[in-house]
């Protein structure tokens, strides 16, 4: 989806140019039609994008990711030694003692990743349209980044918790998994055309669970928001735009 203010130079098609593109389309694909489109309209269906991404991630965090890090966990414990009890692991928590709070502490982790995964996600969707695709590189793009961050062969989890193989495979699949169903999720939302009042209360607001995530996911709106208002200065953008290319380039 292009917008027509936006000018176009067909000699400028760089990859940092199609970067730009790519923002740009995400913050008017959300668009009403133009003629009855007001501000108000703009932070509705921008909120009802972001939201669906970082309530979706918030809640699978909450309800499916963390239930099963603690069930990894705790079958961990039971197929390694006993020299293993009493050991803190290398996220902070002592193996073989189920606390409240570790829970607790864990589930929110989990449910702040699982937003920000949300909220990438809904980038994702901008960016590779066909979605049996879109959910395969995702997945193991999920994999991938959760492998490189949990897994390593220095500390407690790896060297220690027995067998290596299911503690590698668990937290590799974990984060897969829970990045699969984010985006199943986000996936089914996003199809509703007409949400109805309380549904586009309460799914965004879910966020707030995770205020990290959801400082993310304000951010992403607030960039969509300023994008989309920006389609009436295309003076502006033209001017910005080498900004927004040199700091892709950079990144």
């Amino acid at each position: 989806m292009t917008d027509p203010c936006i000018p176009r130079d067909s000699a400028d098609m760089s990859e940092a140019s199609a970067a730009w593109d790519i923002v740009a389309v995400m913050a008017t694909a959300v668009a009403v039609p133009e003629a009855a489109r007001t501000f108000r309209d703009d932070v509705r269906a921008i909120g009802w994008t972001v939201g669906v991404g970082v309530g979706a991630g918030v809640l699978s965090g909450y309800l499916l990711v963390g239930p099963l890090a603690r069930l990894l966990m705790l079958l961990l414990r039971v197929t390694s030694t006993d020299a293993v009890r009493g050991v803190t692991s290398d996220d902070g928590f002592t193996i073989g003692r189920f606390s409240v709070m570790d829970t607790l502490g864990l589930l929110f982790i989990c449910a702040t990743l699982g937003g920000v995964a949300g909220v990438v996600y809904v980038v994702a969707r901008f960016t590779v349209r066909h979605r049996n695709r879109r959910l395969a590189l995702w997945t193991i793009l999920c994999a991938a980044f959760g492998g490189a961050v949990l897994v390593h062969d220095s500390g407690v989890d790896f060297v220690l918790l027995e067998p290596t193989w299911l503690a590698i495979g668990g937290f590799v699949a974990l984060p897969a998994i829970g990045g699969l169903i984010i985006a199943l999720v986000v996936d089914r939302l996003s199809s509703i055309t007409a949400p109805g009042a309380r549904m586009r209360l309460a799914i965004p607001a879910t966020g707030l669970l995770a205020p990290p995530a959801a400082a993310v996911a304000l951010v992403l709106g607030a960039l969509m928001l300023a994008l989309r208002s920006l389609r009436s200065g295309p003076t502006l953008i033209r001017y910005l735009r080498p900004t927004v290319v040199a700091l892709a380039i950079i990144v």
